[in-house]
Order: C-alpha cells, then sequence, then structure tokens
C-alpha cells in the first residue's frame, strides 16, 4: 500500500494554507502546517500546527526536523507565509521593505534550503510557492509586495532547474485574490492591455504573466 504523501505547509493557520491543508487532509494526506504562534490556535484541530517564523532559521529548522521524526520523509513543501505591505513607493520606509522580502522572499528560501536535504535524500519532492496575479505587474499602492512576488515566481523557475537532477519539482500557484484591483485600476485606466477573464487566463495554466502594454502609463 503506497504511503500517504507527507505535506508541510508553512503559514497554515488561516486563509489560502488553512484552506489547503483542510482539503489535502480530506484527500487522505498527512499534513503538518506552521504559524508562529500556534498556541494562539486553540481550537484548531483540522490538522498539527507546529510553530515556525520564516525569518528565524532556527524555528524553520526545528519544524522540519519534527516533521521528519515524525513522519520520516516531506514530500510536498507549500510555501504559503507571506505579508502584506501597501503605500506608495517614495513614503514606503525600506525597514518595511526589508521586512516584506525577508518574508515573502528569502523566508521560502530559507525553508526550502531546509527541507532540500531530506528531499535530496529521498530523490523526490515537490516544492509549491504561493505567489500572487500582483507579481505579473505594477499596480498603484502595491509596488512592494508585487516586486516580492514576482521575485518569488522568477527564483521559482530557477529552482526548477536547478532542483531537476534530484527528481525533486518546483512550481507556483498564483493567488489571484488580487484580480478585483486589477480590474479596479483597469477600470480607472490605470493599465492598458491587460485580461481579467479567467477562462483566458486559465489557458495559459498556472504560470501566466499579465502585461501592460505600455509600461510608461502613470496614475
Amino acid at each position: 500500500m503506497k504511503p500517504l504523501p507527507i505535506i508541510f505547509i508553512t503559514g497554515a493557520s488561516s486563509g489560502i494554507g488553512k484552506s489547503i491543508g483542510i482539503y489535502l487532509t480530506e484527500k487522505g494526506c498527512k499534513v503538518y502546517g506552521t504559524a508562529r504562534n500556534p498556541d494562539q490556535y486553540k481550537d484548531f484541530n483540522h490538522f498539527r500546527l507546529l510553530a515556525l517564523d520564516v525569518s528565524k532559521p532556527d524555528t524553520i529548522q526545528a519544524a522540519v526536523n519534527e516533521v521528519l521524526s515524525l513522519s520520516g520523509r516531506i514530500d510536498v513543501l507549500i510555501n504559503n507565509a507571506g505579508v502584506g505591505i501597501t503605500g506608495p513607493l517614495e513614503e514606503t520606509p525600506y525597514e518595511a521593505i526589508d521586512h516584506c522580502y525577508d518574508t515573502n522572499f528569502k523566508g521560502p528560501m530559507r525553508v526550502i534550503e531546509a527541507v532540500m536535504p531530506a528531499m535530496r535524500k529521498q530523490q523526490s519532492g515537490l516544492i509549491i510557492n504561493i505567489t500572487s496575479i500582483a507579481g505579473a505587474m505594477g499596480l498603484p499602492y502595491r509596488g512592494i509586495y508585487s516586486a516580492s512576488k514576482a521575485s518569488l515566481s522568477i527564483i521559482t523557475e530557477t529552482y526548477s532547474m536547478e532542483l531537476k537532477p534530484f527528481g525533486i519539482k518546483c512550481c507556483v500557484f498564483i493567488d489571484t485574490a488580487n484580480l478585483d484591483q486589477i480590474k479596479e485600476a483597469q477600470d480607472l485606466g490605470v493599465l492598458d492591455g491587460v485580461t481579467t477573464n479567467p477562462s483566458l487566463m486559465a489557458k495559459e495554466g498556472s504560470l501566466m504573466l499579465l502585461r501592460p502594454k505600455d509600461w510608461s502609463r502613470r496614475y
């Protein structure tokens, strides 16, 4: 009998991470989720929550070691933990920019680094980085967030090539929660040539990039 897939999801206490974890648990997978402070979720009983902060390598390694101790392997890593940031670029403090990149870009890299020895030993594994449709273009007042997700998408492509010899696959899952913002910007004339048609987007798959025709337009 084939063993249950072991799934490791960062940022799984709420939102997309929680929904993915519940869905995969119902499908028969063994799911381990993470949160910075699992003790805050006393009533959380969907799957096991481990303490992990993607900005703190010691907590990452401790969580990975616990999963390996309990289940012996990690088949799928889903990097979902992240932070949002809004505001005009000229008024955004560099400390806030650093925090966004440390979480949304360096954070997934730290977790990948921690699970790589086990996946390389297994000669198998799947790494899914949760990005955003906002990472495919610059949006008003969302520039830093968009840039952090765009950066994650690019290194995911690099990972997919570098890890292929070890039997490890790496891809992105694009969160489309920002489609309403994109449509609003389009209606205001901020963006030209950007499609928000779901059927058209589906034809391109999860790696579709939406780009405005004229990058020189300003709001």
